[in-house]
């Protein structure tokens, strides 16, 4: 994004695709954190799901937007500026990657969790028949 950039061509695609992202990960996200939840107790799962969207979302956004405002007032550019507005969104978008990066490492690692330590059961028991013993 710069100065200059148009919404149609710089913002528009973006938002598109985001929209498309969200549309396509609910329900996989609430298949996923109500599978193993019993029958008596989908609803106050999913309710669970949800309430921690929506929580994170908000959060997400009022961070993402105290950074954008320090940003903002502490450029060089005139206030008021696109110059400083982008001085703003800049260190915003940072936040916002550093959010979802944080989320896929809070989702990937209790999965790498369970698939280690079967594959070291494997790996070990492959290796003792290979011995001989």
């Amino acid at each position: 994004i710069g100065a200059e950039s148009s919404y149609l061509t710089a913002m528009l695609p973006t938002f598109i695709l985001s929209g498309i992202g969200f549309t396509l990960a609910f329900g996989p996200l609430t298949m996923a954190a109500t599978a193993d939840v019993g029958d008596e107790e989908q609803g106050l799962a999913s309710g669970l799901v949800y309430t921690s969207f929506q929580l994170g979302g908000a959060v997400g956004l009022a961070a993402a937007t105290a950074v954008i405002d320090a940003g903002t007032s502490g450029s060089a550019a005139a206030a008021g500026s696109s110059t400083a507005l982008l001085d703003g969104f800049h260190p915003g978008i940072v936040v916002s990657i550093a959010i979802a990066a944080l989320g896929a490492a809070v989702t990937l690692i209790p999965l790498l969790g369970r698939l280690l330590p079967a594959r070291l059961a494997v790996a070990t028991s492959g290796d003792q028949g290979d011995r001989g013993d």
